[in-house]
Order: structure tokens, then C-alpha cells, then sequence
């Protein structure tokens, strides 16, 4: 359930003129997904520098702007980095998505970066509605696997979430 501030009335009526002039951001990085059978296929997708420059002049022009925190915390033997978005309106009036939470794969300050740009795309790209990479028809979530995705570790962590 999303967070909000007591009225949303004056970020409702932003969000909704904003909303009839922001494009899905053009896509601007291609991957190459490596399939468990040896085959490959490419798709694209936008990263975060993308979205913003798509979104921020709409959102801006009626007084919104993009607040995006990322923390880890300790959960259940691992660490999780999270990350919320929060869409604050020039009234005070505000929208916050739930913690997008994820294991911290590898122990290092890069893959810790990157997984932390992946989830702020994923949380402002559905706080704002926007697609911003092809329709795979499922093949990732098949077990394919793609260079810049997440680690077996977090990938069996998430796995045994759904399957609980």
C-alpha cells in the first residue's frame, strides 16, 4: 500500500496534467541475455539517467519533484537494500511507494550501486506508470539470465519468497 500525505488533492491534479504529456522515455541501453540453453537474444531498455530526463521537465512544469532514498537493513540473516520514492508536490502534499527491497548480493560498494540505480529505476518507472524496457514475454523469469541481472544468490532468495 502506498504512503501518502493526509490530502493529495493539489499532487492528484499535477500528477494527472503531467501525465498527458510524459512519453515512455525512448530506450537508450541494449543487453544481451544469455539463455540457459546456450542461445542469446537482445532487447533495450532505459536506464535511470533516461527516465529522468524524460519525466523532471513534466513533473516540475506542475510542481513535483522526484525524492528517491536508498538504505540497507538486516533482515532474516541478509542484507537488503531498499529503496522508496517519493513524489512531493510544491503544496506539501506527497506520494511514497513501499520499500522496494532486495538482497545485497556481492559485499562490495559497486554491485551495492548498481543494484541500487536498477531499483530506483523499477520504483520511479511504477510510481509514474511509464514502461521503460521491451516486453520480454517472460523469458528472464523463465530462468534465463541476462549480464546486468541479479546474482544466483539474490535470485534463489526471491525464489524462496514465492515459493513460502
Amino acid at each position: 500500500m502506498m504512503k501518502t500525505s493526509e490530502s493529495i488533492e493539489n499532487i492528484s491534479k499535477a500528477l494527472n496534467k503531467s501525465w498527458k504529456s510524459i512519453n515512455n522515455p525512448k530506450h537508450n541501453q541494449n543487453v544481451t541475455v544469455k539463455t540457459r540453453k546456450g542461445g542469446t537474444y537482445d532487447f533495450q531498455y532505459t536506464d535511470l539517467t533516461g527516465i529522468i530526463d524524460e519525466v523532471k521537465p513534466h513533473l516540475s512544469e506542475n510542481g513535483i519533484t522526484i525524492l528517491q532514498q536508498a538504505y540497507t537493513e538486516f533482515s532474516e540473516g541478509t542484507f537488503l537494500v531498499s529503496v522508496t520514492t517519493r513524489l512531493v508536490h510544491e503544496s506539501g502534499e506527497w506520494l511514497e511507494s513501499k520499500p522496494l527491497k532486495f538482497p545485497l548480493g556481492e559485499n562490495d560498494i559497486q554491485s551495492m550501486g548498481g543494484l541500487v540505480t536498477y531499483m530506483k529505476r523499477y520504483s520511479l518507472s511504477a510510481m509514474l506508470g511509464i514502461s521503460t524496457e521491451s516486453d520480454d514475454d517472460g523469458n528472464i523469469a523463465s530462468g534465463n539470465t541476462a549480464t546486468f541481472k541479479a546474482t544466483d544468490k539474490q535470485l534463489n532468495y526471491v525464489t524462496s519468497l514465492i515459493n513460502n
